[in-house]
């Protein structure tokens, strides 16, 4: 039986339910595509939606107001700038005005009525910058830049209203990996205590509320995918915040924490923060192909669950939960 899905963790946007879009990525094939599907609580089943204006792979979603974001990605090899929103209540995409600069799976959030986007890569490589959207104006404006470079990195809005931005350097396996937390009012960034790399070859997504991460897949040492996820606190990091330089002394980070392994091993997958759980959505499968499968983790019981395979198989897609 498919798992339960969650309820909304925030007040619905125009009266819409918690659901799930998957846009973008991979075919089978390995050629991009441009489609957009939903994952329809009540009915529990995927919707296939207007396609994007474009194929691309790698975009960025994210939830603001009722609308489903979609940023950048890559084409060809170029990360592209573009920037489009899908209207739930019309079910129709808009574009809108191009970022500052290309993005290929970058992070983003919605706050204070602003779309904030971080890091990616720019076709060559990963980046420390990051920008802001005005609904109001359909407007890019540049921030100040991040403290580290950060691809395929994960953020979300602490309930005081901070950004916390997570992972996505690219280090040596062992070393440590940075936590960052952005102040939307003065517009600093604080660099956070550091906690230990996840495995090479996984994703990491964090809650809506960025208590916790997670980090899922992976590649072996023979190459193939791993069925390995593992869930770390933040709380330690976000508790640090504005404590002064030597934090890091008065702040012992924990270790990431082992969680019951996926239902099938993969990686090049998509995840996303569900509820207080995630979602994995496709990615390579144990026999090096793109699969179709989707399965969440409920954190409440540890365990993973299957929710209904994608139409097709997708990797490197775009995933984002809300009330959208």
């Amino acid at each position: 039986m498919p798992a339960a899905l969650p309820q909304a963790t925030e007040a619905p946007a125009h009266n819409l339910p918690y659901r799930l879009y998957v846009v973008g990525g991979l075919d089978s094939t390995f050629q991009p595509v441009s489609t957009a599907w939903r994952l329809n609580p009540a009915q529990g089943a995927w919707e296939e939606l207007p396609s994007l204006s474009s194929a691309r792979a790698g975009p960025i979603a994210v939830a603001a107001e009722g609308c489903l974001y979609v940023l950048g990605g890559e084409f060809c090899g170029d990360a592209l700038g573009d920037a489009q929103r899908f209207d739930a209540s019309a079910g129709k995409w808009e574009s809108l005005a191009p970022m500052l600069e290309g993005r290929i799976k970058g992070a983003a959030v919605a706050a204070g009525g602003l779309v904030y986007v971080f890091g990616g890569q720019d076709g060559l490589k990963p980046v420390n910058t990051a920008e802001c959207y005005d609904p109001r104006t359909n407007t890019w404006r540049a921030l100040p830049p991040m403290h580290r470079q950060r691809y395929a990195c994960a953020a979300a809005v602490t309930p005081e209203g901070h950004i916390v931005v997570f992972g996505g350097e690219l280090t040596d396996q062992g070393c440590a990996a940075s936590v960052e937390l952005f102040d939307p009012k003065t517009e600093v960034w604080q660099l956070l205590p550091a906690v230990t790399t996840p495995p090479p070859g996984s994703n990491v997504a964090i809650t809506a509320t960025g208590d916790r991460a997670f980090t899922v897949g992976g590649l072996g040492l023979s190459g193939q995918a791993l069925p390995v996820a593992e869930r770390l606190p933040l709380g330690f990091a976000l508790a640090a915040a504005g404590q002064g330089p030597d934090m890091a002394k008065r702040f012992a980070p924990p270790a990431w924490m082992s969680m019951s392994p996926m239902l099938m091993p993969r990686h090049l997958a998509s995840v996303t923060g569900f509820g207080g759980g995630a979602v994995v959505v496709g990615g390579k499968g144990p026999t090096f192909e793109a699969v179709s499968a989707v399965e969440m983790y409920d954190a409440d019981t540890n365990a993973w669950g299957p929710l209904p395979a994608l139409p097709a198989a997708r990797l490197r897609a775009g995933i984002v939960a809300g009330n959208i």
